[in-house]
């Protein structure tokens, strides 16, 4: 029984390499389709890296308005607040809110505003906290 010598390559492989008329083809270690995916993957993650430094997610909270007389009163609850000063977008004006240092319906704070609206009962935004979203995986 003569001994074979064994190779992790077979030899069909190794003689397609090594014949001299296939010398100047080249290895083709990847496919294009291979580094289309690659090149996608990087322009996402490079998209979701730069939102994360350059973006913002908004907390707003919806208060509700009562306008008598041009005067406008805003009801916030009291868990708010620091919203002294800040904007409040009701309908498609903005207008600064003042602390006038009324105490509201139980659990609420009023905010007196001059407007242009009617009277009525409205429903406002104001913009309570902004968070740049990498601030979550650093924190």
């Amino acid at each position: 029984m003569a001994e074979e010598k064994k190779s992790i390559f077979r030899q069909k492989s190794i003689d397609r390499i090594s014949s001299p008329e296939q010398l100047d083809q080249y290895l083709q270690v990847t496919r294009p389709s291979t580094w289309i995916i690659l090149s996608a993957v990087i322009i996402l993650l490079a998209g979701f890296i730069s939102w994360g430094f350059i973006g913002r997610l908004d907390t707003k909270i919806d208060v509700n308005v009562v306008v008598e007389q041009k005067q406008c009163t805003v009801y916030v609850p009291e868990q708010y607040d620091s919203v002294d000063g800040k904007e409040i977008e009701i309908g498609h004006e903005t207008y600064t809110l003042e602390d006038i240092g009324l105490v509201g319906i139980e659990g609420y704070k009023a905010y007196k505003i001059n407007t242009k609206l009617e009277d009525g009962m409205y429903v406002g935004k104001i913009l309570v906290e902004q968070v740049k979203p990498i601030s979550f995986i650093f924190n």
